[in-house]
């Protein structure tokens, strides 16, 4: 079994500083910032896909 999209919900209050984090620990095995949409509240990174994918957990219920 593989792993195919792995999704992150986080809080508002932390969603800039998790971006961050996950930016820093992904590049090592060659994950970019691939897509970022309204204003960074849905930011996905991987290779040539999006794989991990981080949401604003306000923006999700909207």
């Amino acid at each position: 079994m593989t792993i195919n999209h792995i999704f992150v919900w986080a809080s508002t209050a932390k969603a800039q500083s998790l971006q961050a984090f996950y930016r820093t620990i992904l590049k090592p095995i060659g994950y970019s910032e691939l897509i970022r949409v309204n204003d960074g509240n849905l930011v996905g990174y991987g290779r040539s896909t999006e794989a991990v994918i981080m949401e604003d957990r306000a923006y999700g219920k909207r």
